[in-house]
């Protein structure tokens, strides 16, 4: 179990990596504005658009993954992997809820007014993040259940 839940991390890492490149929201607009939700906040790649509460997921996504490798004991690790895993869900929920909305208008070359409404829609990257939380989740419930069994057989093998 403990192997597991030293492995499942990785998992997240690599996802959320995938969905740096793949949006998890878009507008799908080829035309005009268009709206792009990745695991920064902003276009693929593009600096400028990173958000401060995906910044702080990746850092908490970092964190896990690195020190499950160096805790001995996971039991700790799991209840933080659960608060990470709670914001993820929340941050997910938030962006799925209430998405990214656009309105914009305009004049074209006649003079005749444009406009429209672009919302963030979930696309593929969304089933990749998806897929990432639940690769946490899954490692702090291993962590948990893995530090228990440990604890169990050391506690045997002190009494005998």
């Amino acid at each position: 179990m403990i192997n597991i839940a030293r492995f499942l991390p990785l998992i997240t890492v690599v996802a959320w990596l995938i969905t740096l490149a793949l949006p998890v929201l878009d507008s799908g607009n080829g035309h005009g504005p268009r709206i792009v939700v990745t695991s920064l906040g902003g276009d693929p790649f593009d600096l400028a658009g990173i958000e401060l509460p995906f910044v702080l997921a990746w850092i908490g996504i970092l964190g896990c993954a690195v020190t499950v490798w160096l805790l001995r004991s996971l039991t700790w690790w799991s209840v933080v992997a659960v608060l990470v895993t709670i914001a993820l869900v929340a941050l997910g929920a938030q962006l799925i809820t209430d998405p990214p909305t656009l309105i914009w208008g305009g004049v074209d070359d006649q003079g005749r007014p444009t406009g429209g409404m672009e919302r963030g829609e979930p696309v593929a990257g969304a089933l990749v993040w998806l897929l990432g939380i639940a690769a946490l989740a899954t490692a702090a419930v291993c962590g948990f259940l893995g530090s228990r069994r440990v604890r169990r057989v050391q506690r045997l093998s002190n009494a005998g």
